[in-house]
């Protein structure tokens, strides 16, 4: 998605760097390995960005419906850009200056040479994938034990707000804890559900 909307500006997917996940919530376990856990952002939480230069910014939201970066369903964000003012820019503190920190004045070759200026592309049409986004129910039979546990998740309101979404969130964090081979998800799941089985 990134690379995709970057190319309107003639970059390539080489020009994409890692990108900075504000309401991602993930962490290292006490056995090194990295997980993902339940996001904690609420509706209207914000960040205030203040660009000191010229940047071409992506919006990327980390988010998709069948993994735990959104809980299980794709979110949208509202992104607000102003025009910063010079007592914006006038409140900003000091950057530090490093005794290791180096300057072009410190180069053998002291001409800092600019890849190519951005130039947007008005010819450039949108080719993004899985756009747009398409839904569909499934329908799915719980035993009585299976709906009175799927009930207590429910209860909790960690998991959602409807069955639905709590049995999204079940089905997908088993699938991913049982088949994916990356980050590992939902200790607190876990826990609740050894509750639950008692």
């Amino acid at each position: 998605m990134q690379a995709e909307a970057q190319r309107e500006y003639g970059l390539t997917p080489d020009d994409v760097h890692d990108s900075f996940n504000f309401f991602m919530h993930t962490g290292i376990d006490t056995q090194g390995r990295p997980y993902i856990a339940r996001q904690t952002s609420k509706k209207g939480d914000y960040v205030d960005l203040l660009a000191l230069i010229d940047v071409l910014a992506v919006p990327n939201v980390c988010g998709a419906d069948i993994m735990a970066t959104s809980d299980f369903s794709a979110k949208p964000i509202a992104i607000t850009i102003f025009e910063g003012l010079e007592s914006d820019l006038a409140a900003v503190p000091r950057w530090p200056k490093y005794k290791n920190q180096r300057s072009p004045a410190d180069f053998k070759n002291k001409t800092i040479k600019p890849d190519r200026e951005l130039r947007r592309d008005p010819g450039y049409v949108p080719d993004f994938t899985n756009v747009p986004i398409r839904t569909a129910e499934v329908p799915v039979q719980l035993d009585p034990q299976e709906l009175a546990m799927m009930r207590d998740l429910q209860q909790t309101g960690n998991y959602g707000v409807t069955p639905a979404e709590v049995l999204r969130y079940v089905f997908f964090s088993w699938w991913i804890e049982r088949f994916m081979h990356g980050p590992k998800h939902f200790e607190d799941l876990r826990a609740q559900r050894s509750r639950l089985n008692r």
